[in-house]
């Protein structure tokens, strides 16, 4: 079960479903910004999830009509009681979810801006609503979006990310899906239900390889192609001498379904 501390959570939701925590932005009244307070709870659920063995995925949502409009500079508009645990900024949040060893998934539901597309950006896969909208207005405002660019620059890549800042245009969920920010568009009111079944999909996979498999995949980009392929066949080694491995080709000999034992 989740080792976090119990009522240490006021801006965030956290429900387990099925091998899947739900990690749900709860702050409409301040448009789900990402201030301190909740990137610092984001990353201690995150890292509860992490030592669960139960749990396959990790979903980030948020509750009401957008998904994020803000990032830190919105933490005075904090509404709630104070956190019991300690406040974290965008990088560390980012940090956590580039080593969690779970499939991270993002439902982006409605508006989605800066350090909103930073946290899509950072999930290893997005589905939208088909009436989200994205956008990056810092420069605007005289600010320079340094976390939501150096996200969406490894996610989307540099010249696009860097467009998204530079003429701070709001984009509509179909030009997200062309950029790769989200893999899937869909109606609204289908949105969660079709996201639940993507990650239930997600949750029967190996565990050993997604937990070995996706840091590594990860951690490589970042890295010169050498360094990042032996990094990758590092992994694969670890992978192959699991004992998942085995029950995977077990189970493909005798045609059933594996049963994993996350070792």
């Amino acid at each position: 079960m989740f080792a976090f501390v119990s009522g240490a959570y006021t801006t965030i939701q956290v429900r387990r479903d099925e091998g899947t925590a739900w990690l749900r932005v709860d702050r409409p009244d301040a448009g789900n910004a990402l201030d301190s307070q909740t990137c610092g709870e984001l990353c201690d659920a995150m890292t509860a999830a992490a030592a669960d063995d139960d749990v396959r995925v990790v979903v980030l949502a948020a509750e009401g009509p957008a998904f994020s409009v803000a990032g830190d500079m919105a933490t005075v508009l904090r509404v709630g009681a104070p956190s019991l645990l300690p406040p974290r900024d965008g990088a560390a949040l980012f940090q956590v979810m580039r080593e969690l060893p779970r499939p991270i998934v993002g439902v982006v539901q409605g508006e989605c801006h800066s350090a909103g597309m930073a946290l899509v950006a950072a999930c290893d896969l997005a589905v939208a609503s088909s009436r989200a909208r994205f956008w990056m207005p810092e420069l605007k405002g005289g600010l320079w979006p340094a976390v939501p660019l150096a996200a969406l620059g490894r996610a989307i890549g540099p010249r696009r990310a860097l467009e998204l800042a530079l003429l701070g245009q709001p984009i509509d969920a179909r030009a997200a899906l062309g950029l790769g920010l989200v893999q899937k568009l869909f109606d609204p009111d289908q949105l969660e239900i079709e996201a639940f079944v993507i990650v239930r999909a997600l949750a029967q996979r190996s565990p050993s390889a997604l937990r070995l498999g996706l840091p590594a995949f990860r951690l490589g980009l970042g890295e010169e192609l050498g360094d990042g392929l032996a990094r990758g066949r590092a992994a694969l080694e670890a992978v192959l001498a699991s004992e998942d491995a085995q029950e995977a080709i077990a189970a493909y000999a005798a045609q059933r379904p594996p049963v994993w034992k996350n070792r």
